[in-house]
């Protein structure tokens, strides 16, 4: 099965927040978040390489440990939380946590329509969020699978006073005609990893 990435409209009504997807385990720094310095806005909406076919394999690389693999566990100290959708080891194309180590924090950006999709379409999404954290602001990513497909937008980038990278997200995903969206801020840290702010 293969996710095309496809061109369409602008995305105006995008930023509608969605409070229970931050209701998590260890609660994200408000505080870091409006510290942060945030350069420009969002002018236009481009979809990055629109023509490229991405390709999403369901690989178990990593053996399955005894017992359920839990929602909220840790890897190397990063809190992985998937509230939603399929469960499984990585994040995005990246089948191991070792691979996806530096985009496990992102689990946090979830909506609750992932229940309904399958893991290739949850993975594709995840892929497209870790896409966005090399986009510029105003780019969006793409993914469609048939009546299914999601979007990611960097809204704006910026800088944590401890000089850290930071990036809004706003994200919606489409599941047979329903639709759900919601917004982010997460930073790169120092090991590389990025974690959620807001």
């Amino acid at each position: 099965m293969s996710i095309t990435p496809t061109l369409t409209p602008a995305l105006k009504h995008f930023a509608l927040p969605l409070a229970a997807i931050f209701m998590l385990g260890s609660a994200p720094d408000a505080h870091a978040a409006k510290s942060i310095t945030w350069r420009g806005g969002v002018t236009k909406t481009v979809i990055v390489k629109p023509n490229r076919v991405v390709a999403v394999k369901t690989v178990r690389t990593q053996p399955i440990k005894v017992g359920r693999l839990s929602r909220h566990r840790q890897y190397r100290g990063i809190p992985v939380r998937r509230h939603y959708g399929h469960n499984y080891w990585g994040y995005g194309h990246h089948t191991t946590d070792s691979d996806a180590f530096v985009f496990l924090g992102l689990t946090a950006l979830t909506l609750a329509i992932l229940d309904h999709a399958s893991e290739v379409q949850q993975r594709a999404h995840e892929q497209a969020i870790i896409n966005a954290t090399r986009a510029r602001a105003g780019e969006t990513i793409v993914w469609n699978d048939g009546p299914r497909s999601g979007s990611v937008t960097v809204l704006r980038t910026g800088t944590a006073p401890n000089g850290q990278p930071c990036r809004e997200f706003s994200q919606a995903v489409t599941i047979d005609g329903q639709s759900e969206t919601a917004y982010g801020t997460a930073c790169r840290q120092q090991d590389g990893a990025w974690r959620i702010v807001n």
